[in-house]
């Protein structure tokens, strides 16, 4: 990894979960990065919520299908993501099953941090958890205000 993606990194992790550089390091060692490519799903609704995701580069859609599942067609994209932001953190903290399926619209850089990644930083840094419980609410906040227009 070079140093210019390695302090990028570390720039989104600190943004993230309002960390310092010390604890940005830490948890940056926790995390495994990847690259899905353009076209390909990252997960699906219904799978097994196992992990979060970063999106360091690249551009992801979010789908939703019907409860149904009869026909892929039917299902419909409700968001993008962005570099900088993450997917996955209501699953994580819930256990649930995937609310929705992710998708890479073009080559993708993700930074995982499974669940005992996640349970080891956590239990040393309390505050990752209020920071991504904070980041769940503005979503969600922001998707009422958006449904509400």
């Amino acid at each position: 990894m070079s140093v210019t993606e390695r302090n990028t990194l570390l720039d989104i992790i600190e943004h993230y979960f309002d960390l310092g550089d010390n604890d940005a390091e830490s948890l940056l060692e926790e995390l495994e990065s990847f690259t899905v490519r353009g076209g390909d799903w990252l997960f699906r609704q219904g799978d097994p919520s196992d992990a979060l995701f970063f999106l360091v580069r690249g551009r992801l859609q979010v789908w939703v299908e019907p409860e149904s599942h009869e026909f892929e067609e039917d299902a419909r994209m409700v968001g993008e993501v962005t570099p900088g932001d993450s997917v996955g953190e209501i699953g994580l903290l819930t256990g649930s099953p995937r609310s929705a399926s992710i998708r890479a619209i073009r080559d993708s850089q993700l930074l995982k941090m499974d669940r005992k990644a996640f349970e080891r930083f956590a239990a040393d840094h309390g505050s990752l958890v209020v920071q991504l419980a904070g980041s769940i609410a503005r979503r969600l906040t922001e998707r009422t205000k958006i449904g509400s227009s």
